[in-house]
């Protein structure tokens, strides 16, 4: 299914997550380079009015949901919601507790209208997150301060890479890559750094790394893979991957 973004796909069945010597030789890379100005706003500033997609995202512990069943305020939560507890619990008004961590948001207020349907008929019901619980993202390359980010609001590839502050000197800023580790391969898109389009609107995913290459990288083996090795991304190297990287 095309996602509507630049991307390749390749398979792999690697795991793992960030290594701190990774994180480290990122650091040190960037505080040994020079910085060319990169403005956000200016970057974000076509993306006014456009919202980043969080409905791909699973509900987890310490996200604060509200529910609201329409006609029945005995049977809706308060006006600040309640916290999914940490084994993805959250306990609601007339049913008690309920088991939702793990489901997105249609699939719970399914779930609800299943379990409200005995005490109430044909139940409304409005199911919306008011705070996400922490995740993670990560960005590396030649960025001026490259790590792991919390994840806790929905953010466009080009939001998340305001994180990040200035680009390095010499980063390549029409062709960021976000790489995203799937069960049995990891997807690779790209996008342009230097103007809001919809390439960039692509929404960050947990675990999602970002990477910002050198724009004099002749060759994909000498500035990303290395990273993503690192990272536990890949396995072995996948013919066709190095297509996304000109």
């Amino acid at each position: 299914m095309d996602p509507g973004y630049p991307y390749v796909q390749a398979t792999t069945m690697a795991t793992g997550k960030i290594f701190p010597m990774l994180l480290a030789t990122a650091l040190f890379a960037a505080g040994c380079a020079s910085t060319e100005t990169y403005d956000p706003e200016a970057a974000l500033a076509g993306l006014s009015g456009e919202d980043p997609d969080w409905s791909w995202a699973a509900l987890g512990p310490n996200d604060v949901v509200r529910v609201i069943v329409y006609g029945h305020d005995e049977a809706s939560t308060r006006a600040e919601g309640e916290r999914i507890d940490l084994t993805g619990v959250v306990t609601l008004p007339l049913i008690g507790p309920v088991e939702i961590g793990g489901l997105k948001l249609d699939e719970a207020r399914d779930e609800l209208v299943r379990l409200y349907s005995p005490f109430i008929r044909e139940p409304k019901v409005a199911v919306t997150v008011l705070q996400y619980g922490a995740r993670e993202f990560f960005l590396l390359g030649h960025v001026e301060t490259p790590g792991p980010y919390t994840l806790n609001r929905p953010l466009a590839a080009l939001q998340a890479l305001s994180h990040g502050g200035n680009l390095l000197r010499g980063a390549e800023r029409e062709s960021v890559l976000l790489f995203r580790r799937l069960p049995e391969r990891y997807d690779v898109y790209s996008f342009d750094a230097t103007r809001p389009g919809p390439d960039g609107m692509i929404p960050v995913e947990p675990n999602d790394l970002i990477f910002v290459a050198r724009s004099d990288s002749g060759r994909f083996y000498e500035d990303v893979l290395p990273y993503l090795q690192g990272a536990g991304f890949l396995a072995a190297v996948p013919v066709g991957i190095a297509t996304v990287v000109k």
